[in-house]
């Protein structure tokens, strides 16, 4: 048993397969990524109080990356309520792909092409930061995303 991601009208041409333990590493392992890329855009980045609600969100932020880093044992699923809390906030910065990237299950079911382009922004906002045992899995992962926004086309993960 394993996961097998894929668009319908690709299937076996481009497509992503492994075993449910490697999946959730390179889960883990996006996640983990994403976290230093955030820690990094807030160190960076300052809005004053006539922002409107960007300021909130943004100290709220931290306080995402505040109890992700307390997680004493990292699980794919520990973190799905912590982005889910915080949905708001990763939305206002164009954020929103680590939560569907993280929080959707791990089989039998659907990302759609709005999901893959807000995965796909992801991909290319961590990359920097992935580990290099995984650069090749996301590269794979990221041409079926790109086959789903180019055809409109929803994701099978199955």
């Amino acid at each position: 048993m394993g996961i097998h991601i894929y668009c319908k009208t690709s299937i076996f041409k481009t497509e992503f397969c492994s075993s449910y333990t490697y999946w959730n590493n390179l889960r883990l392992s996006v996640m983990n990524s994403f976290i230093i890329f955030l820690t990094n855009w807030l160190n960076k980045t300052n809005y004053s109080e006539d922002d409107g609600f960007e300021p909130y969100f943004h100290k709220n932020l931290f306080k995402l990356v505040s109890e992700i880093n307390n997680i004493t044992e990292p699980d794919v699923d520990n973190f799905i309520p912590i982005l889910n809390k915080y949905e708001a906030e990763l939305n206002c910065f164009e954020f929103s792909g680590i939560i569907h990237f993280i929080c959707k299950k791990d089989c039998e079911t659907y990302w759609s092409p709005g999901n893959a382009y807000d995965i796909d922004c992801l991909f290319e906002q961590i990359n920097y930061y992935i580990e290099e045992q995984y650069k090749e899995s996301i590269s794979t992962v990221k041409k079926v995303f790109d086959y789903s926004i180019d055809n409109n086309e929803p994701i099978c993960i199955a």
